[in-house]
C-alpha cells in the first residue's frame, strides 16, 4: 500500500523502514488483543468476521460488477473493516465472563460480533462510492469481462502478426505444455540498462495495441480477446532483461509464434539506441 499508493518512487531504504514500523504495529496490537480474547478458536472467528466485512464486497463486486471502482472498492474495505472492528471491540469488552456475547443479547442480527452489520456497512459503502465515482476504463475491465476484452481488441491497431522478425534481434522462443495450453516465452536483453517507466511509455504510445491494465511494470499487446492468449511483456531478472510470454489454447500456437515475434520487432523498436 506504501510503495503503490503513497510513495511509488519509494527506495529499498525507506520501504525496510516503514516495514519495521508495520511489524511492531502489528505485534503490539495482537499483544493487547490477545488480553481480550479467551481462545484461539474466538482469534479465528474475529480475524473472519473482521476479513469478511471488509473484503467480501470489494472482491465480489470486482470479479461480476462492471460498475465497481478501486475509490468503492477501497472505502469499502476501510469502512467495512472498520466498523467490524469496533463491534467486536465493543462485544468483548461488554460480556461477562461465562455470558451470552453482548450483542447478541441486543439482536439476533448481531450474532457474531455483529458481523452482518459490518458487511452490510461494507456493501452500501462499496455501492455507493462506486457509483458516485467514475466508472473504470475498458482497459481495466478487459481482464474480468470477456466482452470488453472483445470490444478493446477490435479497437486495438495491432501489427500485422505474419511480419516476419527483424533478423537484427533473434530470440528463440521456447514452448511447454501447461494444460489445454501452450506456454510461449522468449527472452531478450536489451543493449543497456533501461528505464522502465519511460521505456513502458514508449512503447504503449509508439504502438497502440499495447497496454498496460495493471500498471506499468507489465504491457499486454491486446490483439485477441483471450487475453491469457495476448502477448505480454515483462521485466526480467535485471534493468536489460526482457521476458516476452503468452499462453495460447493449442491450435491458436503457431499464429501465437508468430504474433510475438512481430511482438518482439515493436519492443526492440522502442529501445533507446
Amino acid at each position: 500500500l506504501y510503495q503503490r499508493f503513497i510513495r511509488p518512487d519509494a527506495t529499498m531504504t525507506q520501504m525496510l523502514r516503514v516495514n519495521r514500523i508495520s511489524v511492531l504495529i502489528i505485534v503490539l496490537s495482537a499483544t493487547i488483543t490477545s488480553f481480550m480474547i479467551d481462545s484461539i478458536i474466538d482469534a479465528i472467528h474475529i480475524a473472519t468476521f473482521i476479513a469478511s466485512a471488509a473484503y467480501f464486497f470489494p472482491l465480489m463486486g470486482g470479479i461480476y460488477w462492471k460498475r465497481a471502482t478501486r475509490e468503492g472498492a477501497m472505502a469499502s474495505l476501510i469502512a467495512g473493516g472498520s466498523v467490524q472492528i469496533l463491534l467486536a471491540t465493543l462485544d468483548l469488552i461488554n460480556t461477562p465472563a461465562m455470558a451470552p456475547p453482548w450483542l447478541e443479547t441486543i439482536s439476533p442480527l448481531l450474532m457474531g460480533h455483529g458481523v452482518i452489520a459490518g458487511m452490510a456497512v461494507g456493501g452500501v459503502v462499496f455501492v455507493g462510492v462506486s457509483l458516485a465515482t467514475r466508472k473504470p476504463e475498458s482497459i481495466r475491465l478487459a481482464p474480468f469481462f470477456k466482452d470488453e476484452a472483445e470490444n478493446l481488441a477490435a479497437k486495438s491497431v495491432a501489427t500485422n502478426p505474419s511480419v516476419p522478425l527483424d533478423p537484427a534481434f533473434p530470440a528463440e522462443i521456447t514452448e511447454s505444455n501447461t494444460g489445454d495450453r501452450i506456454r510461449l516465452h522468449c527472452r531478450f536483453r536489451a543493449d543497456r540498462p533501461l528505464d522502465w517507466p519511460i521505456f513502458m511509455a514508449k512503447l504503449t504510445q509508439t504502438h497502440p495495441a499495447w497496454i498496460t491494465p495493471a500498471g506499468p511494470d507489465a504491457a499486454c499487446r491486446l490483439t485477441r480477446p483471450d487475453m491469457l492468449a495476448c502477448v505480454t511483456v515483462t521485466r526480467g531478472d535485471d534493468v536489460s532483461d526482457i521476458w516476452l510470454r503468452a499462453e495460447p489454447r493449442r491450435e491458436q500456437a503457431h499464429a501465437l509464434r508468430r504474433e510475438m515475434q512481430a511482438a518482439l520487432g515493436e519492443v526492440s523498436g522502442v529501445l533507446p539506441v
